[in-house]
């Protein structure tokens, strides 16, 4: 495991190197949680669920699609149904 170093801004910013972003998927917005251990800060990566919407994404979906909450979750979860049937076949 190797070592990279990276300052932090006035602002108590830091840029995470872009090999390690590109490791582990972390893209621009994604959501990272910090943990004091006893070495210093571990950084961990939320992941939602590959095909899940954050709600904020269901806002922005609603607003430019004109389709009612009810027929966007019922649309989500067709396809949910659909994903499954072709696991299980």
């Amino acid at each position: 495991m190797h070592v990279i170093s990276s300052k932090i801004s006035t602002k108590g910013q830091v840029v995470i190197p872009k090999e390690f972003r590109k490791k582990l998927g972390i893209k621009a917005g994604d959501k990272i949680r910090f943990k004091l251990i006893k070495e210093g800060i571990l950084l961990i990566p939320e992941k939602k669920e590959e095909g899940k919407k954050d709600w904020k994404e269901w806002i922005g979906a609603l607003k430019t699609s004109g389709k009612s909450i009810i027929d966007c979750l019922l649309e989500e979860h067709k396809k949910e149904i659909r994903k499954n049937e072709k696991r299980i076949k």
